[in-house]
């Protein structure tokens, strides 16, 4: 197995396809011809194994954004496995509002597009699976906290992989890693982030106003 990290170019593919078609990259899908949708997954999978091992039979690519597209991703390998990884939305935010991202992700300051934007993406979640012949799992961070190994070996056997014990001593591996989590996949893991959100409650009151408002609507 090899992580590819969180690659740009599903989402620039998407977006190429609807530019030439003057369609949304999420309308990419339905404007493919079969040899076209050949060549874009040639290309993704060229992508994909830029720095993988030759002759690696699973790799994976974990850009988060890649949600936005599986309907794309359904056209083009419909043979592929899809890790859908959750979390407390308010953690998750506090996450996400704590980390120095670039300009582009501007809702990734305000807690109120934080809000939106999580709904969002659990109401497309929601729609992909009732809709696309993907197989998605669903993995959620609390539960990989309170039972690694029960977690691991149920994703493994999503993907079809022998069990190995190394998926347990992740943080001992020496391979580089360039996103935001660096840092956290050198540690054992932690259960302090569970429910983070609450130590900054007074300090932060429209985090959680922001998701009341959501679980309102």
């Amino acid at each position: 197995m090899h992580g590819a990290g969180e690659l740009p170019d599903l989402s620039h593919l998407a977006s190429h396809v609807g530019a030439v078609d003057e369609a949304a990259p999420w309308q990419a899908a339905v404007h493919l011809q079969e040899m076209h949708s050949r060549g874009l997954a040639y290309d993704y999978l060229s992508a994909l194994r830029r720095n993988a091992p030759p002759d690696c039979p699973r790799i994976s690519d974990k850009q988060p954004l890649n949600f936005v597209h599986l309907a794309f991703v359904a056209l083009l390998f419909p043979n592929a496995r899809v890790i859908h990884c959750r979390r407390d939305m308010r953690d998750n935010a506090l996450s996400i509002w704590m980390e120095n991202f670039n300009a582009d992700q501007r809702y990734a300051t305000d807690f109120a597009d934080l809000a939106f934007f999580i709904a969002q993406e659990r109401r497309l979640m929601a729609h992909w699976n009732s809709v696309l012949p993907l197989r998605i799992l669903d993995v959620r961070y609390e539960d990989v906290v309170a039972d690694l190994e029960g977690q691991a070996r149920g994703l493994i056997d999503f993907l079809g992989a022998p069990w190995d014990e190394r998926c347990l001593h992740f943080h001992q591996q020496d391979r580089v890693v360039q996103t935001p989590s660096r840092w956290q996949v050198r540690q054992p893991i932690y259960s302090k982030s569970v429910g983070r959100w609450t130590h900054y409650r007074e300090y932060l009151p429209e985090l959680e106003i922001a998701f009341a408002e959501m679980e309102k609507a």
